[in-house]
């Protein structure tokens, strides 16, 4: 048996040493596995979570202090969310409930306003519910207004990455949308997006989510070319109930709310007026009271990616993978899925 320490990096040199994480001072023997589904706090994020409820206070509404200098903190969180994805403007950046309200949040604000009868979507049927139920709800729903939207599927590979050539030939002049999933949440996989990019009309929007991927390597949405992101907090030492949808400024014209209330506007309400909504993003998709305590986590979890570096976590996890799978192929009981995916172990994310 290959020595873990001779093979890759210690949790401490990458910055992830377990006593930053309250729950393995408690629970020194345990072995978490199930980081993809949601990871453990680190004590820097718990802490930004109970400063905040120890003084709460709601934002956009008073100019008191206290207020203000959560308000501030918000902002500054957005700004931050901005640049960690590369984005254009923080005004790209929509705080959400989660991966799952963030890709529905696509369908109901740009989907039941653009999408034109006889439109095709192209889904893979392989990727995380989140990622295609929305879009069946959607044509469900324009269906009843007389708008057929057409979802062709198309597949993985061997290796369970997207078969790209599945995927260009149901190309037609009639798609509109391709849904995509950046790392695979059972596989692992990370999937080129930006040469799925260059080799598809500009006319075709990416959905991309990205929920496994942010908080593992460098996501950059310039670089990617994608029209529409989204991820959770909670899959990247966040809270639970903090998302982001990020989308590209050159759509904020076609959004509409899907949401509308207290909160999104500080025009005054004018009774006889048709459309009360707010016009401009970010506000056109934040109505109500936003999560501020999981925008907070969000800024902490942030930081401490950042000063772990990105780098580090990418480097770290992937020779953890690989020094795992070396060890399972030695049992010749055990059986791989999808099999020609762990063949070769220099790269992954998981199993």
């Amino acid at each position: 048996m290959v020595q873990a320490h001779n093979v890759f990096p210690s949790l401490t040199s990458a910055g992830l040493a377990r006593d930053a994480f309250p729950v393995f001072l408690d629970h020194p023997t345990t072995i978490y596995f199930d980081s993809a589904a949601t990871t453990q706090k680190p004590s820097v994020v718990i802490q930004a979570v109970n400063d905040y409820h120890r003084r709460s206070v709601n934002i956009g509404r008073g100019t008191y202090p206290w207020a203000n200098e959560v308000y501030e903190q918000v902002q500054m969180i957005r700004e931050h969310v901005a640049q960690f994805l590369h984005a254009h403007s923080p005004t790209e950046i929509v705080f959400t409930a989660g991966a799952t309200d963030s890709l529905n949040m696509i369908c109901l604000s740009w989907g039941l306003t653009n999408v034109k009868d006889g439109d095709e979507f192209l889904l893979c049927a392989d990727d995380h519910k989140s990622s295609t139920l929305p879009w069946l709800h959607l044509r469900q729903t324009l269906r009843h207004y007389g708008v057929a939207l057409k979802i062709i599927f198309y597949g993985t590979d061997e290796t369970g990455k997207i078969d790209t050539y599945d995927l260009l030939s149901k190309v037609t002049r009639r798609t509109r949308l391709v849904g995509l999933t950046h790392m695979h949440n059972v596989y692992g996989n990370l999937n080129d997006i930006a040469m799925i990019r260059a080799q598809l009309p500009d006319s075709i929007l990416l959905a991309l989510d990205a929920s496994q991927s942010v908080g593992h390597l460098n996501v950059d949405v310039q670089q990617l070319g994608v029209d529409f992101l989204s991820f959770s907090g909670h899959k990247m030492f966040g809270s639970t109930g903090i998302g982001v949808l990020w989308v590209d400024q050159k759509w904020h014209a076609h959004l509409r709310p899907v949401l509308v209330g207290g909160g999104n506007d500080s025009r005054p309400f004018q009774a006889e007026t048709e459309e009360n909504a707010p016009e401009v993003m970010p506000d056109l998709l934040e109505a109500g009271t936003q999560n501020i305590a999981g925008i907070l986590s969000l800024g902490a979890a942030l930081t401490f990616l950042q000063s772990v570096g990105l780098e580090a976590i990418h480097t770290y996890l992937s020779a953890l993978t690989t020094y795992l799978v070396s060890q399972l192929q030695m049992f010749d009981h055990l059986m791989f899925v999808p099999p020609q995916r762990f063949q070769r172990s220099e790269h992954g994310y998981g199993v």
